[in-house]
């Protein structure tokens, strides 16, 4: 077959995916799923001014690092009366916006390495990519 032609291979663990022919190995790009979690009885609109200022402060400071957000739940979710929001992002910045997060005051919940997320999965309407 030339180079460039596609086809449907399944990687080690069956994950079916596409490759192109002499482009390496198939592998599907997982995204690490992480929540973050705002204060007791702290409103949406809050919530999300203060993760809009966090994530614009990412942006200008560390914007390789923000090239490891994927994407982001379009909607908020709970834990008790706090309010959450689930992100997928790059395994390699973690560590980097466990720090971050905890600099700014905002909590997270433990991170579960199982929950992860391939491109195909993070797709709208429940999730939103974040622009690069």
């Amino acid at each position: 077959m030339a180079s460039g032609v596609a086809e449907v291979l399944q990687d080690d663990n069956q994950n079916m995916c596409i490759q192109l022919l002499n482009k390496g190995d198939c592998r599907l790009e997982e995204y690490q799923g992480i929540v973050v979690v705002g204060q007791e009885n702290e409103p949406e609109s809050r919530f999300s001014a203060r993760l809009s200022e966090f994530w614009t402060a990412i942006l200008r400071k560390h914007p390789e690092q923000f090239e490891g957000i994927y994407a982001e739940a379009s909607e908020f979710g709970s834990q008790g009366q706090k309010p959450t929001r689930q992100y997928a992002v790059d395994p390699a910045v973690v560590a980097f916006l466990l720090e971050q997060l905890a600099d700014a005051g905002i909590d997270l919940m433990p991170v579960d390495p199982d929950d992860t997320y391939s491109r195909y999965e993070a797709v709208a309407p429940d999730w939103w990519q974040i622009e690069h």
